[in-house]
C-alpha cells in the first residue's frame, strides 16, 4: 500500500493575513532566526508603502503570477547520455520556483545588511528593472533546453 505524503500547511501571517509571506520567510531562512526576517520584511514593507503608496503583498502576488514557469527540465541519464526532459509543474511548485529564484537574487546582492538587500530588490522589482528580465530569460532558457531534447520527451518517469 502506498503511503501518501501529507501536504504541508503553511500558517497565515498575523500582520498581513498572507501565506505568501510565511512561504517567503521559510524559503529565505532554512535554519535559524525567522522572527528576525519577519521584522526585516515588515520594515521593508513599511518603507515601500511610504515610497510607492502601494500594497506590496498584492504586488508580490501579481509578480509571482506573471513569472510562473510553465515547465521545468529534469535531467535524466539514458545509456550514458544526459537528456533534459520537460516536467510539468503543479501550482504550488510554480510559486515555489519563482520564490526561490527571487530569494537567490536577494541573497547575491552586494549590500551589507539583509534589510538593504531585500529593500533594493523590491524597489528594482517595482520599477521593473532587472528581475523581470531575469525571470523571462530563465523561462526562455528552460524552454530552449527542452526544445533541444524534444525527441526524448517520452522518457518521462
Amino acid at each position: 500500500m502506498k503511503i501518501r505524503k501529507l501536504k504541508k500547511i503553511h500558517l497565515i501571517d498575523p500582520k498581513y493575513n498572507s501565506r505568501l509571506i510565511v512561504k517567503f520567510v521559510n524559503k529565505f531562512t532554512k535554519h535559524g532566526k525567522k522572527q528576525k526576517i519577519y521584522n526585516i520584511l515588515y520594515n521593508v514593507f513599511k518603507k515601500l508603502k511610504r515610497l510607492f503608496n502601494f500594497n506590496m503583498i498584492l504586488f508580490l502576488k501579481i509578480f509571482i503570477k506573471k513569472n510562473k514557469p510553465l515547465v521545468f527540465s529534469k535531467n535524466i541519464m539514458v545509456q550514458g547520455k544526459s537528456f533534459q526532459i520537460p516536467k510539468f509543474l503543479l501550482e504550488h511548485q510554480k510559486e515555489a520556483k519563482v520564490l526561490i529564484w527571487f530569494i537567490n537574487l536577494i541573497k547575491f546582492r552586494k549590500e551589507k545588511t539583509t534589510f538593504l538587500k531585500i529593500l533594493y530588490e523590491f524597489i528594482n522589482l517595482f520599477n521593473s528593472k532587472k528581475p523581470a528580465l531575469y525571470f523571462k530569460d530563465k523561462n526562455i532558457e528552460i524552454l530552449k533546453n527542452i526544445e533541444k531534447s524534444k525527441k526524448y520527451s517520452h522518457y518521462r518517469w
